[in-house]
């Protein structure tokens, strides 16, 4: 499955595959009960001309990266594949599934992935998202330690566009034993990962 970013093209069949998807987990989407108002889609930007608005789907994805439909997980991988390959983040911070015919927001709790999994390789490191996607750790999907009010920072990674990963935890120790140790002012230490030619920091201690 191809994944969509911003400035790319890709068949009509993906973008058709994911329209029946949507009409058929939304139960007619477009039905005259169902219209509501129309919420911008800010920033985004498509290649295709701009997509009815078809209401907040009940779509939702856990911290752990779990799609629930109605409060119940989605069992099938696959659907949730073609689904993430048409999700786009606007300048709000809204995400949104987005076909040709129709576009609709769902809610996510952290972030939409996460990494479960790394290889050190020769031109850096490469992680794979609970989708089973592998990106490299460089200057275009970096890596960045988000604070968050009364809890420890969460390491997010850029998988492709806006849309981030969360790093596991398990994933995020084996990180910890390979990063290099900086002194910093007032005995202060940072752990930095290496990668494609980048640093990035894991904190300081």
């Amino acid at each position: 499955m191809p994944n969509i970013s911003d400035n790319k093209t890709y068949p009509q069949r993906e973008y058709q595959e994911a329209q029946n998807a949507l009409k058929n987990i939304g139960g007619g989407l477009n039905q005259p009960n169902n219209i509501v108002a129309d919420v911008p889609l800010i920033g985004v930007d498509l290649p295709f001309p701009m997509p009815n608005y078809c209401g907040d789907l009940a779509i939702r994805i856990l911290t752990d990266g779990t799609w629930l439909y109605q409060n119940s997980p989605i069992g099938r991988k696959p659907l949730c594949k073609l689904f993430a390959s048409v999700m786009h983040r606007d300048d709000k911070g809204d995400y949104w599934l987005v076909t040709p015919a129709e576009r609709g927001r769902i809610q996510v709790d952290v972030v939409p992935f996460t990494f479960v999994e790394y290889q050190q390789r020769d031109d850096g490191l490469h992680f794979r998202s609970n989708l089973d996607e592998w990106v490299r750790l460089d200057g275009d999907h970096p890596l960045q330690m988000a604070n968050k009010v009364d809890a420890p920072p969460l390491p997010l990674m850029t998988l492709r566009g806006r849309l981030q990963g969360l790093i596991t935890r398990s994933v995020f120790y084996h990180l910890v034993e390979i990063a290099k140790i900086r002194d910093l002012p007032n005995n202060q230490q940072e752990m930095i990962l290496q990668s494609a030619g980048h640093e990035f920091s894991l904190g300081c201690f």
